[in-house]
């Protein structure tokens, strides 16, 4: 330690070592405008229309078949939009959208991480296929509960409309030549 403190008076370097280094925050690079959490701070006008686009999103076969998927989404728009998406923790999710006891442990059960996972792939098939060209999307980040809206801009939406649409060519069945060896 006395040596550490002499080299960093000689060299004029201040140690590393039990020091807080702050990295540059990285901002989203996706299109259009995105809002995150601090959404209570957004006009109320784009509160009330991710809250109707929210409605007409679980309306759809592909999230009213989930009850507990679009109880999660729903939960989890909502305290984003409330301001309160950074306090949003996988303990209270249980309890308040899959109502478990007070004793309920999310190290032990997964159900929450579980949903979530699956909310999100859901989302993301949505968004790659029926929901392309919706208005808003609405997507969560890694290791996090709280929603982020992105409003995309509607002629980018039309111009994407009008566009042909490439289908990928289907892969080719390859057989495959299994190569024996023998030990003796």
């Amino acid at each position: 330690m006395l040596s550490e403190s002499r080299q960093s008076r000689s060299t004029g370097r201040l140690p590393t070592r039990g020091r807080l280094i702050q990295l540059p925050r990285i901002q989203p690079s996706m299109p259009g405008t995105v809002e995150t959490f601090a959404a209570s701070r957004a006009p109320e006008g784009r509160l009330a229309e991710i809250r109707a686009y929210l409605a007409q999103l679980l309306d759809t076969p592909q999230f009213s078949a989930s009850s507990r998927r679009g109880q999660l989404l729903q939960y989890l728009v909502r305290e984003t939009l409330a301001g309160n998406g950074d306090k949003i923790t996988e303990y209270g999710i249980g309890l308040d959208v899959f109502r478990k006891p007070d004793s309920f442990d999310p190290r032990i059960e997964s159900v929450v991480r579980t949903e979530f996972s699956r909310l999100r792939q859901r989302l993301k098939s949505w968004y790659a296929e029926e929901g392309r060209r919706d208005r808003i999307v609405i997507d969560f980040p890694p290791r996090s509960y709280a929603a982020i809206f992105e409003f995309r801009d509607p002629n980018a939406l039309a111009a994407a409309a009008s566009a042909p649409r490439l289908v990928p060519e289907a892969p080719t069945q390859r057989r495959s030549v299994a190569s024996w060896v023998w030990i003796l």
